[in-house]
């Protein structure tokens, strides 16, 4: 892998802090929470069609605001254009730069999908017919920032009820019929991880996860505390009967040592602050950290340019009543003071 080494092992590391799911492959620790898949036909020459018309919305240029802006999105294209000679497979803009890239087949592109981005479809030569067939898959692997930051609990463990929440209802556990014991209701990885990761890594996942699930309600006790001398032969394996051995190798278990807990501290902080200076230089990460104060422009004095500056308490409501449209006029000016 290309990557930074350092950066890639602090994906690892919020991987074993977060408990994130390997989606796809054992190796994905951390680096891409889901898979979409584009599927984009040929248009003519004088088609005034973009991708909106085979993607809907998502075909139009956007930015994707829920993406981690600690991670990347991984981009990759192919399909049967290459069977074509006067088929052009489109371009991929990077909107807010200027840039363009050509979708050939087998190209691989990493990208933050919080930057101002879009596409074209293929296009045919002129005078040629379009053939029905003529298709650009584009495979698109994303970092979803409540998944990677571990706060889509609900999602990760919803047995049942209107909002995917984690409901111990007396009837689902003498009730066959109920949406819980028929493996129905909204999606969610216990009962659909098997088909999203390996056996290994589903059962590894799904016993941490409500191992941290219960360490975190008895938390919340004054009375009941976690055995977790037990913890690890809890879990079996309905198909072997095997004890799900889920506790070797994980850095941050239940009743981890303080040591160990300052050590998880610093790598979440280090994660969040790496976030802000990556946000920095996005127009509109940029503008939600100056609207909800965590950032905040600052003058070191009276003939000092002024600065954009992380604020150490984001909840400062005189910040927000300012205008963005100041922070922006600043930007381009100073930014090599950011």
């Amino acid at each position: 892998m290309g990557a930074p080494k350092e950066w890639v092992e602090l994906q690892k590391s919020r991987w074993e802090i977060n408990n994130l799911p390997a989606v796809g492959d054992d190796s994905n620790t951390g680096f891409f929470s889901q898979l979409q898949i584009n599927l984009a036909g040929a248009q003519s020459h004088d088609s005034c069609s973009g991708l909106n018309t085979d993607l809907g919305r998502a075909g139009c240029p956007h930015t994707d605001c829920k993406d981690c802006a600690q991670a990347f999105s991984s981009m990759f294209a192919m399909g049967n254009l290459h069977e074509y000679e006067d088929i052009h497979p489109g371009m991929f803009f990077f909107l807010e730069l200027g840039v363009y890239v050509e979708m050939s087949n087998y190209r691989l592109i990493q990208f933050s999908g919080l930057h101002f981005h879009g596409g074209s479809p293929p296009r045919c030569a002129p005078g040629m017919p379009v053939p029905d067939e003529a298709t650009r898959i584009v495979l698109v692997n994303y970092p979803n920032d409540g998944l990677t930051s571990g706060l889509e609990v609900p999602f990760v463990l919803g047995l049942s009820g209107p909002r995917s929440r984690v409901e111990v209802v007396p009837s689902t556990r003498y009730n066959k019929a109920h949406e819980a014991a028929m493996r129905t209701g909204p999606l969610n990885y216990i009962r659909d991880g098997p088909s999203m990761m390996s056996k290994d890594a589903y059962l590894t996942y799904t016993s941490r996860q409500i191992a941290s699930l219960l360490e975190t309600i008895c938390s919340q006790s004054e009375h009941l505390d976690l055995n977790t001398d037990v913890l690890p032969n809890i879990f079996r394996d309905k198909g072997t009967g095997e004890v799900v051995n889920y506790t070797e190798g994980w850095k941050y278990p239940p009743g981890m040592s303080e040591e160990t807990r300052s050590s998880m501290s610093q790598v979440s902080e280090q994660v969040e602050a790496n976030k802000r200076r990556f946000a920095m230089s996005v127009p509109q990460q940029l503008e939600r950290l100056y609207r909800t104060g965590q950032i905040s422009l600052q003058r070191a004095g009276d003939d000092a340019p002024l600065r954009l500056k992380p604020n150490e308490k984001s909840s400062q409501a005189g910040k927000r009543s300012q205008k963005c449209e100041f922070v922006f006029k600043y930007i381009s000016v100073h930014t090599a003071n950011i």
